[in-house]
């Protein structure tokens, strides 16, 4: 029985390390399309504004 835990727990380690690469994937792909250039844009607007 142990050996059919270790088993699947390894398999549910196995599919949250695809989502987890997957997800950073999908972050790094929306940062270099568009969020990085609209927090740059924010940030600068923000730092333009009299105090």
């Amino acid at each position: 029985m142990t050996l059919i835990n270790d088993i699947a727990n390894l398999q549910r380690k196995v599919e949250m390390y695809h989502d987890v690469l997957k997800n950073t994937t999908s972050y790094r792909q929306i940062w270099q399309d568009s969020l990085k250039a609209e927090i740059m844009q924010n940030l600068t607007e923000l730092s333009e504004r009299p105090a």
